[in-house]
């Protein structure tokens, strides 16, 4: 049988189409789970506002580290002494101010200790992996990339940024949720592990992608998130810039690909849905417990959860609009002065933003 597409992407149109599709019991990720309770595929997930955006680690993202450059100009040994750096300060300050770093010692930040070439197979080292995952948690720009076990966390994140945008974005923007089959990445790494560097057509062999987590019992925020990372690790060579997680599952040959996975389908899903029903999803995860104070736990996040509330039926200013277009119930004073205002002015206007400054008319 031939080996089944590995990535997948499906357009939702609703709130509960992205409800229904990432519930256990009706989507199609659970399938076969729901057939047999001994197969758990262990889905992680990450949402985003903006489906253009691509899974790259912020690291590997042109400015990550104060000062332009072009993405994947930095060589690869300059781009890591970079990133160690930045863990490696973020981890003294943190001890400094008294708060406990995961897997820290003082060797780690010893210059003495320091190596003086990094490992390119091994990076960040292992003895450093949970402490750059926290650091990643922090903002820290590392070659980690965050996911989540929970798929409702996931979807917060996709429209709470764009709830907070004073104007509309384009009626074709979309927000997205990627799902990724845990399973299928740690048994990957496993095969990759036990094989050794197997050259491709090119010569050098492929990435591998690894599964990493961080201790959570220190961590409220991560254990609400269900905060669960990834990482793209070179098997020979030395590439830069690293390829992004879709781009090596995509690559992947047949052979490559765990026995058991072969024919069980996508390892990675896209959903996306317009950005019109996001303030709708809002509320619907909040409804469900999905909120600012249950993912960021603390009582400075009441505050935002109450501010969230807000966008419920709101929605920002939309793109500036031909008035002579615009029909909308003012009274009848309030119709004759935006009238007067179109045509003085001789230009769009901002219908929303006009709306909110008038008292509209009872429908």
């Amino acid at each position: 049988m031939a080996l089944q597409r590995l990535t997948d992407e499906k357009k939702l149109d609703s709130a509960k189409a992205v409800l229904l599709a990432l519930d256990p019991a009706h989507g199609e990720l659970w399938e076969e789970s729901r057939r047999s309770v001994l197969v758990d595929r262990g889905w992680v997930f990450r949402g985003m506002w903006n489906a253009n955006y691509d899974l790259r680690p912020t690291a590997l993202r042109g400015n990550a580290f104060g000062d332009p450059f072009v993405d994947g100009a930095t060589p690869a040994e300059i781009q890591r002494d970079l990133e160690d750096s930045a863990l490696s300060n973020f981890c003294t300050s943190a001890d400094q101010l008294g708060f406990h770093i995961p897997s820290d010692r003082p060797e780690l930040r010893d210059p003495r200790e320091a190596p003086v070439k990094y490992n390119p197979f091994q990076f960040p080292a292992i003895n450093r992996l949970h402490m750059a995952a926290l650091a990643q948690h922090y903002g820290v720009p590392t070659r980690l990339l965050d996911w989540s076990r929970k798929p409702l966390v996931a979807a917060y994140f996709a429209v709470k940024e764009v709830c907070d945008l004073t104007e509309a974005p384009e009626p074709k923007h979309e927000c997205v949720i990627w799902a990724l089959d845990g399973g299928f990445v740690q048994q990957l790494a496993k095969d990759d592990v036990r094989e050794g560097n197997r050259p491709t057509g090119r010569g050098e062999s492929r990435p591998t992608i690894i599964l990493i987590t961080a201790p959570t019992a220190s961590n409220a925020h991560l254990a609400a998130q269900g905060g669960v990372f990834t990482l793209v690790q070179p098997r020979s060579g030395d590439p830069h810039p690293l390829p992004d997680i879709d781009a090596v599952i995509q690559s992947l040959e047949e052979t490559d690909v765990p026995e058991g996975w072969r024919r069980k389908g996508p390892v990675l899903v896209k959903y996306t849905f317009p950005v019109k029903v996001a303030r709708h999803l809002l509320r619907l995860l909040a409804a469900n417990g999905i909120h600012a104070a249950s993912v960021f736990p603390g009582l400075h996040s009441i505050r935002t959860m109450q501010e969230e509330r807000k966008h419920f039926h709101r929605m920002p200013a939309p793109p500036l609009v031909a008035a002579e277009k615009v029909v909308f119930k003012v009274s009848i004073s309030e119709r004759a002065q935006l009238e007067a205002e179109a045509i003085a002015e001789e230009t769009s206007v901002s219908v929303l933003a006009k709306r909110r400054t008038l008292r509209l008319a009872p429908p």
